[in-house]
């Protein structure tokens, strides 16, 4: 029966390894190689299996021979071992060369030399996890122990510059290394101390240390990388030797612009000036690299991320500069339409729009370029498009917005979003009473012919904006248009085909509540039916199981009574103020925004009736006063703000009977408590984020 020995098995790995067909597949030939390995691993272990089953001594040193002689060769393992160092994309390549040099290479009788140290160096110093460096380094030490440069006792060669170079990048590239830099720099001393050419420091390997302390992330581990860079460079340019190349340039360059990006003063400025020494010493014949598009690019996002106008314009010249390169013939300083991106994003965010409309209409050739698939797609035109339309809603700029909102629907695929809309409207409200009903109107009937298009889904958030720009529009009927809008809104999210983001939130209750009470001061509002709008929209809320009332809608429905006239329904208006303060109270919902509302409204007697509050003159707190008044009120009536502002309880135990303790709202950034038997709200705490939830915040939305 043939049996395969080692030498069998070496000429089937070495000829995969040596088919040039496949010099390009590494990651397949380390696979083919491994499978191999494992097939001899497999008739070893029977032989083995074989021996121990032997009854007699002959027949057991006939088997021990025939294992033996299936043992790999020591030139197998360097063959298995290069094939994994320069593999890529197969995991657990580490866990697998040191299972064979720490266990397999002592069983098989064989001594690890130089050409297995080597690549098993660069296969653990890849792993990349944590730890990984120092074993590299570990391993490295005790290979050149045994074998010194620069040749060992038995003629091999020794470990080269390459496996040091390794060491030296795993250092900058390890995670939770927070001395690596400096372990990295001791290690090139260490090859410095060998006087060995053949592992003698290179300009690799000072790439690698520049590396590693730009990794760093910090000021002085980038500075320190600047330093490093510029004495190689004063040492290549007294003597000629280790020239620093394109890549140990962009590398501190891109260190500066990770600082940059992070908002440190100054970065911008480190990495353009480095780009412009460079330039100078190549220009002049002193190097012989000059910055590539890499470099270029990496400068100009230094300034561009920079929240500075100066540094972003500064970033418009770099671009500027490429593009006059790639003019001249150089097609790889061409533009990318990121960077044109990044560029425009700049401005926008900078709020000069016609900054940013500048650059696109300059660069709208490059932008709208197919050739290669150079060209824009129609998400990067979509994207470009709502940026600027979301610069112009920060600018307060409604119109201009409206007319790129506009732009986006004429051009198939780029619908905007309903954020788009909901930022328009609430431009128009920050812009005050002129023209903001009507504009919000208008992009409200887009949104709705967008909708029955089936183009766009309206959430909660743009119907409530919509609401806030009547009300602050003033228009005539507000206080039955928003209660028109909150059914219209029930209509879209009940049933099973309901849109439930259009489903109304205490946000949605809380503006039409202001609606109400703002309709007292628009001319010919029949006071009464406008009162008895805010009851029914009140007494919705309140049978609404996802939302609880809060202070905002205490403070809302309190200002109401101004719909009552005072003159001839005094009575009917102060039993109003008084059972409303009251269910703010047993709610634990009074704060300063509320306790300012209910002494603006309430009548002198009420006052001193309901907190013991007696003056001569008629009431008008500013939110300072009520927060000096709110101190002396019973706690419980603010249990609501007082849970706010302690820490969170650390829950010990589960909830018996899988009681929650209260129940998420489903709404943004709001958690109510349940309701009890008698339909009134809970003493659960509520949070909300989008009204003010303390009583010190300095402004309030209703």
């Amino acid at each position: 029966m043939f049996r395969p020995v080692a030498d069998d098995f070496f000429r089937a790995i070495d000829a995969i390894w040596n088919d040039d067909e496949k010099k390009n597949e590494a990651d397949s030939k380390a696979e083919r190689i491994w499978n191999i390995f494992s097939e001899q691993q497999d008739v070893i272990e029977f032989l083995e299996d074989d021996d121990e089953s032997s009854t007699t001594t002959a027949s057991t040193t006939v088997a021990a021979i025939a294992t033996a002689k299936t043992y790999p060769n020591i030139e197998s393992i360097e063959i298995i071992l290069k094939s994994m160092s320069i593999c890529r994309g197969e995991s657990g390549i580490e866990r697998k060369a040191s299972l064979i040099v720490g266990k397999l290479l002592p069983k098989y009788g064989l001594t690890p030399n130089p050409s297995v140290y080597s690549p098993y160096i660069q296969i653990v110093a890849k792993a990349r996890n944590r730890g990984a460096a120092r074993k590299a380094e570990t391993i490295l030490r005790k290979a050149v122990d045994e074998f010194p440069p620069p040749l060992s006792s038995s003629g091999q060669t020794t470990i080269g510059v390459e496996v040091f170079n390794t060491v030296v990048t795993a250092y900058a590239k390890a995670r939770g290394e927070t001395d690596g830099p400096q372990r990295a720099q001791d290690l090139i001393v260490f090859m410095d101390g060998l006087e060995s050419s053949s592992c003698a420091p290179n300009a690799k390997t000072f790439t690698s240390l520049v590396d590693a302390y730009a990794q760093t992330n910090d000021w002085d581990g980038v500075g320190q990388a600047q330093s490093i860079l510029n004495n190689l460079l004063e040492q290549y340019l007294h003597e000629g030797h280790l020239e620093p190349s394109v890549a140990t340039w962009t590398i501190v360059i891109a260190a500066w612009t990770r600082l940059s990006k992070k908002g440190r003063n100054g970065a911008s400025k480190r990495a353009g000036d480095l780009l412009r020494r460079m330039e100078s010493l190549s220009s002049l014949g002193k190097i012989s690299v000059k910055p590539d598009a890499i470099t270029y690019v990496t400068c100009f996002n230094a300034y561009a991320y920079s929240k500075a106008e100066e540094d972003v314009a500064e970033a418009e010249r770099l671009l500027e500069e490429m593009n006059e390169m790639y003019l001249d013939g150089d097609d790889t300083m061409k533009p990318s339409v990121r960077s044109i991106k990044v560029l425009l994003n700049a401005w926008i965010k900078l709020g000069a729009i016609d900054k940013a409309e500048n650059v696109l209409k300059q660069y709208e050739d490059m932008l709208i370029d197919d050739t290669n698939n150079d060209g824009m797609t129609v998400e990067d035109w979509k994207e470009i498009y709502r940026s600027i339309l979301m610069g112009c809603t920060l600018q307060n700029n409604p119109k201009r917005a409206t007319s790129y909102l506009k732009l986006m629907i004429d051009n198939q695929d780029m619908e905007p979003d309903t954020l788009c809309y909901n930022r328009i409207i609430e431009s128009y409200i920050r812009l005050g009473q002129d023209d903001c009903a009507k504009g919000s109107q208008e992009i409200f009937e887009i949104l709705e012919s967008r909708r029955k298009a089936g183009a766009v889904s309206p959430d909660e958030r743009v119907f409530t904006s919509f609401i806030k720009a009547l009300t602050k529009g003033k228009v005539s009927g507000l206080y039955k248009k928003a209660e028109l809008i909150l059914k219209r809104m029930h209509s879209l999210s009940e049933g099973d085909g309901g849109s439930k983001v259009c489903r109304p939130t205490i946000f949605t209750y809380n503006a039409v509540l202001n609606a109400c009470a703002e309709s007292a001061d628009i001319d010919d509002t029949p006071l009464q039916e406008a009162f008895q709008t805010s009851l029914r929209v009140f007494t919705k809320l309140r049978e609404d199981i996802a939302w609880d009332p809060d202070h905002i809608t205490f403070g809302n429905l309190i200002r109401c009574a101004d719909l009552l006239p005072s003159s001839s329904q005094q009575e009917s208006k102060d039993k109003f103020i008084t059972h409303t303060f009251k269910m703010c109270c047993e709610s634990g919902h009074v704060n300063n925004y509320f306790v300012r509302d209910f002494c603006g409204i309430a009548s002198k007697d009420l006052l001193t009736s309901l907190i013991g509050y007696s003056s001569d003159d008629d009431v008008e707190l500013d939110l300072e006063d009520a927060t000096t008044l709110l101190e002396q009120l019973p706690t419980s009536w603010q249990r609501q703000r007082i849970d706010r502002e302690k820490p969170p309880p650390v829950r010990t135990e589960r909830p018996i009977n899988g009681s929650s303790g209260g129940r998420s709202s489903g709404g943004r950034g709001r958690s109510n408590g349940g309701r009890s038997s008698g339909g009134r709200p809970s003493n659960s705490s509520t949070s909300n984020s989008r009204a003010s939830n303390s009583s010190t915040s300095n402004s309030r939305s209703r």
